[in-house]
């Protein structure tokens, strides 16, 4: 009787380990651009197997928007200057590194709407 016991919670931990998903998260802004505003958000990869997405639009309607996205170890892989009356459309996909993922965006004197979000 102990073997069947033994046996069958194998099979249950087995099962359940199979059928184990990560987590999806997104963060990003979905919000108006004013002059000399800022933003970072943060985002924890605790699983190295999955991929980055940058997903959104930036519209600048004047002066400029800096948009960056920094991984873990610290280098800058995304970095874009939009300058008024421009739009840009990002989609980009990335290997994730585990760790802290920095997304910002700055305004010199610019203004407009960042709809633009990091996903795993």
């Amino acid at each position: 009787m102990k073997k069947i016991i033994v046996l069958f919670l194998a099979i249950c931990g087995v099962s359940l380990n199979s059928c184990y998903t990560d987590i999806f998260t997104v963060v990003g802004f979905n919000s108006p651009i004013n002059k000399n505003s800022k933003g970072t958000t943060i985002m924890d990869v605790v699983n190295g197997r999955a991929l980055i997405h940058l997903d959104g639009i930036v519209i600048v309607n004047e002066g400029e928007v800096n948009v960056e996205l920094e991984c873990p170890n610290g280098d800058v892989i995304y970095s874009k200057n939009i300058k008024s009356a421009d739009s840009l459309h990002i989609n980009n996909t990335y290997n994730a590194q585990k760790g802290y993922w920095k997304l910002r965006y700055t305004s010199i004197q610019g203004t407009g709407v960042i709809d633009l979000h990091l996903k795993n």
